[in-house]
């Protein structure tokens, strides 16, 4: 365990001493108000025997005098009896109580305490390298599922989100924008209702998105479990994967939501059928990319009239097989431009 795993566990086991501290004083508080409670029953107890010797004795009726007192001394009994059961009912109630609410604090500790060292292991498995210095994928990969184990499993939600920022900045470390491979498209056609010309374009398109290389098996891995992440934790907050290399990345029928794109090379990326709503696309690079039934209600492909922020690459063609609606921001080469946004509600792949 490295030192932050070492200053989490000390932490963990600070509070868990803690709260069984408070626990103890409360079990102590508890005890000091049963000594007053057991004083206070043994006078309810001998309450009645006390009247009941009170009672005199007639010496005309000595034999009805006696068996009265009798039954009375029955009562007094059964009473008592009774008393004492609810008495020790109302204190097992309250141990039982007591002993359940430290049993799960403890639990949640040791729960805490073992998340906090998978955490840190799989943190190292991350950085796995072999003897020469070569990254070991096997320990990555094992590392980054692990993490989307405890990323789904844990309902702490600040936890899960330095979760998420680990993953996405492992991408933005190993797979930075500036690693891209360069892509330059043809010229797109004069006129897009001539059949051979869009043909040809189509055509070149895919040659060069060919010549790309696929992702690294750990950065497809990371942005599939982004891709499927509990989204409901972020809580307004947008995983990063911002100025990174994510060419011919499949994302195909994610649904990822909102994640910020903004400057990622995304040439020749299978995004058929994502959900992207909302996303920041702001100047990132979409050459050849499939948006055949991508969602892009809301997305931004750039700000409005700065076109020096505009997604690059973007074709009337590509969104018109996409969906998206009044709140999508358009890049400003497209700005005047009708999109006849898709309708349909089946996304088929490209």
């Amino acid at each position: 365990m490295n030192g932050k795993g070492n200053g989490e566990y000390t932490q963990g086991l600070t509070a868990r001493i803690g709260w069984s501290l408070i626990a103890y004083l409360l079990l102590l508080g508890a005890l000091w108000v049963g000594v007053d409670l057991f004083n206070a029953s043994v006078d309810l107890f001998s309450a009645p025997f006390a009247e009941i010797e009170k009672i005199p004795l007639d010496p005309e009726h000595a034999a009805i005098s006696a068996d009265k007192k009798a039954k009375l001394t029955i009562a007094a009994y059964e009473y008592s009896s009774k008393l004492a059961l609810g008495i020790l009912g109302v204190f097992g109630l309250f141990f039982a109580a007591w002993r359940t609410w430290v049993a799960e604090r403890n639990l949640k500790t040791d729960r805490e305490r073992l998340a906090t060292e998978t955490f840190s292991e799989a943190i190292k498995q991350l950085g796995a390298r072999d003897g020469g210095g070569k990254p070991i994928l096997e320990m990555r990969l094992g590392g980054i599922y692990t993490l989307e184990r405890l990323m789904k499993e844990t309902g702490d939600h600040d936890f899960y989100w330095q979760i998420v920022e680990t993953l996405t900045a492992y991408v933005r470390e190993n797979s930075p924008a500036s690693g891209a491979a360069a892509f330059t498209p043809p010229a797109p056609p004069n006129d897009w209702g001539d059949g051979t010309q869009t043909a040809n374009y189509q055509e070149s398109i895919q040659r060069s998105v060919a010549a790309l290389q696929n992702p690294l098996k750990d950065i497809q891995a990371i942005v599939t479990v982004i891709g499927r992440r509990p989204k409901a934790k972020d809580r307004g907050r947008v995983p990063d994967l911002s100025e990174t290399n994510l060419q011919k990345i499949n994302m195909s029928r994610f649904d990822a939501g909102k994640l910020n794109l903004t400057g990622a090379h995304l040439e020749g990326a299978h995004l058929s059928g994502a959900h992207l709503e909302g996303a920041y696309l702001i100047g990132a690079r979409l050459e050849g990319a499939h948006l055949s039934g991508a969602h892009f209600e809301g997305t931004r492909f750039g700000f409005f009239n700065d076109p020096a922020s505009d997604a690059v690459g973007l074709t009337v063609k590509q969104l018109e097989r996409a969906y998206g609606d009044h709140a999508t921001v358009l890049p400003t080469y497209l700005k005047d431009t009708t999109i006849n946004w898709r309708k349909d509600d089946k996304a088929s792949a490209e």
